[in-house]
């Protein structure tokens, strides 16, 4: 019997770790191998919700692995109504919310346990999220979005000046590998949630579209008054981005993450007037900056080679995609979202009524 299902077989885990899977045949092995690998001395289930993989993942979880819950849901359900069902399924005393194409490293479940136990008013802890080179993900800690930091990444300051307190305000991440320390918003990618929170704040908001369910999440959190720490210690790897730069709908995705997600943060915890002001300089500083990029163009025009014109490409795809969502309407766009990832797109309608900010 293996050390999974020893833990499985336990009445309360100390841990449920919860994932969704779509097509994750490239990276939910190495998930869950570091899983194994990375929980000695912890009691943990693991719960997969899949909606509808027409790759090899469900092979996968079926021939590599017995000490799984797998959940098939018949349909692309979309993150979080999947992630919903996984932890409604969970048992632990904690849940990790975990994406498949991430890693454990480093005793990193351990870490967050520890650090929990002597801090209970903790609401969520978020690991440092490292890439398969080792840098450490600047979105693994952040600040809600805001309109100055919105003119500063569109317009180029953010990376001009990235270690700027004032231009790189929006990531929080700093390279201090031992301190913990308290953030207004971590990433969807690995959250790590006591129970009592859960049952406390509630599950996720299924009516929104990816990429704003994090944001909403820890706004719900901190409005119940805990907080959410940022842990260097607790480690894990994150490949993500890989599918995305081959996926067809990669300008559908840009504008979610990039445009829709903010401005419904905007939109539902701060102002009409503000969310309005977000998508206006969305629309002007994509305009500026395709301007540029053909300029730019222009100027390396003798310059043929492959990083050069990758750069221009990306640069390219990214300032029309914006353009595309800042000029569309929502029932245009969330039509787009419906027919490309199934239910994880909801009417306008939904998402009209206005939230309050609380913090």
């Amino acid at each position: 019997m293996t050390k999974a299902e020893v833990v499985i077989s336990a009445s309360t885990p100390d841990v449920s770790i919860v994932l969704v899977t779509w097509n994750s045949e490239g990276t939910i092995e190495r998930c869950l191998t570091s899983i194994e690998c990375q929980t000695a001395g912890i009691l943990y289930e693991i719960v997969i919700v899949d909606n509808a993989s027409i790759d090899r993942t469900c092979e996968v979880l079926e021939s590599e692995f017995t000490n799984l819950r797998v959940i098939q849901t018949g349909g692309n359900l979309g993150f979080a109504p999947a992630m919903n069902i996984a932890i409604q399924k969970a048992k632990g005393k904690f849940v990790l919310l975990l994406n498949p194409d991430c890693w454990l490293k480093n005793d990193a479940i351990g870490e967050m346990i520890a650090f929990y136990n002597s801090h209970p008013n903790v609401g969520c802890i978020g690991p440092r999220l490292t890439d398969d080179d080792g840098a450490t993900a600047t979105f693994g800690a952040r600040d809600f979005p805001s309109l100055a930091a919105t003119l500063y990444r569109q317009f180029g300051l953010q990376q001009l000046f990235a270690k700027s307190k004032r231009f790189g305000c929006e990531s929080l991440a700093s390279s201090d590998l031992k301190t913990a320390y308290p953030v207004p918003c971590l990433t969807g990618a690995a959250m790590f949630i006591p129970r009592s929170v859960l049952d406390e704040v509630g599950l996720l908001n299924a009516d929104l579209p990816m990429y704003f369910e994090d944001l909403d999440y820890c706004a719900r959190i901190a409005c119940s008054g805990r907080l959410l720490y940022y842990l260097p210690a607790a480690h894990i790897g994150h490949s993500g981005g890989k599918s995305f730069s081959v996926s067809p709908v990669r300008r559908l995705l840009l504008g979610m993450e990039n445009g829709e997600a903010p401005f419904l943060y905007f939109r539902r915890y701060r102002s009409l007037i503000q969310a309005a002001l977000f998508r206006l300089i969305i629309a002007v500083s994509a305009v500026f900056r395709l301007a540029g990029i053909s300029l730019l163009r222009v100027l390396l025009l003798l310059r043929r080679d492959e990083r050069t014109q990758a750069f221009v490409r990306q640069q390219r795809l990214r300032c029309f995609a914006l353009l595309a969502w800042a000029f569309s309407s929502k029932e245009h766009f969330y039509g787009l979202v419906r027919r490309q990832f199934g239910k994880s797109g909801p009417d306008a309608s939904a998402l009209s009524a206005k939230g309050g900010s609380c913090y």
